[in-house]
């Protein structure tokens, strides 16, 4: 498209423009932006390239179609596969989130050369991958806040599995010896008794009960 200034027609970049020139140079600009990530910390410098790679490369895709057509969808689901990885893998939110705006970095260089012939076209475009990084950036803050969550979620989950393993391990074993236990804490209070501790034979003893004496 062209618009008309003072006699001159000045190209103005459209949307649907944009996004072609981030599709067409998705492999440079993929290897630019993973590079950048590798370098941003200890935790990314233990992950091969051709791994930030693979997530960077989607992350292009749908950053394209989020200029695009406004579908936020497939950049979403990037996000949201890469965020859960990642903090799994014990990456701090902030780590993560610092990648994801390395693409502004990343993308300078292609836009530098496709608009570059006209200032206010690659003002326009920059603008454009800024502003849709960092919407990206509030789903990922999003994402990571769930992984964390769901994840602090699973360790106490298998936390409570392994304590209750070891108790039915120790009550068969105490149960053979014929022996009774029971566990208290500092305040005297029971905070676990085996079969026989917790029989007749021992004083009907309970988890929560107060010991006196």
């Amino acid at each position: 498209t062209y618009s008309h200034t003072q006699g001159r027609d000045v190209k103005v970049v459209t949307k649907a423009e944009l996004s072609e020139v981030l599709r067409a140079r998705q492999e440079e600009m993929t290897s630019a932006w993973a590079r950048r990530i590798r370098q941003s910390s200890d935790r990314y410098q233990l992950l091969t390239i051709e791994e930030i790679e693979r997530s960077v490369r989607e992350l292009v895709l749908g950053l394209a179609m989020a200029i695009e057509s406004g579908d936020y969808g497939p950049l979403s689901a990037s996000l949201t596969a890469t965020g859960a990885m990642r903090a799994a893998s014990g990456f701090e939110p902030a780590e993560v989130q610092r990648a994801l705006l390395m693409g502004c970095d990343a993308a300078y260089p292609v836009l530098e050369e496709a608009f570059g012939a006209n200032a206010q076209d690659l003002v326009w475009s920059v603008t454009q991958v800024e502003k849709a990084l960092h919407r990206s950036l509030n789903l990922l803050q999003g994402v990571m806040k769930d992984a964390q969550v769901q994840q602090r979620e699973s360790e106490a989950e298998y936390a409570r599995h392994r304590l209750e393993r070891t108790e039915r391990r120790l009550q068969a074993l105490l149960k053979a010896l014929g022996i009774g236990a029971i566990a208290v804490d500092r305040d005297k209070i029971v905070t676990w008794t085996d079969e026989i501790g917790g029989s007749a034979r021992c004083g009907l003893l309970t988890r929560g009960e107060v010991i006196n004496g």
